[in-house]
């Protein structure tokens, strides 16, 4: 299933608005969770997919030398 990046956006952003709105200190709830949840799970199966790898593989390598 390929997911389109336009609603990859606009979850993005209703994540980034929800967090900002959220207490300070308290921890994740329930739907935020899941929230965050399903969105990696959607950018895993996104065509930005290979991208993000290659992000997080260069950050790894940078950090354990």
């Amino acid at each position: 299933m390929r997911v389109n990046l336009s609603l990859l956006f606009l979850l993005t952003v209703f994540i980034g608005l929800m967090m900002r709105t959220r207490h300070k200190g308290d921890g994740l709830t329930v739907a935020e969770f899941i929230l965050c949840g399903a969105w990696g799970f959607l950018l895993a199966s996104s065509s930005f997919a290979p991208t993000v790898h290659n992000l997080i593989s260069a950050f790894a390598q940078a950090i354990t030398r």
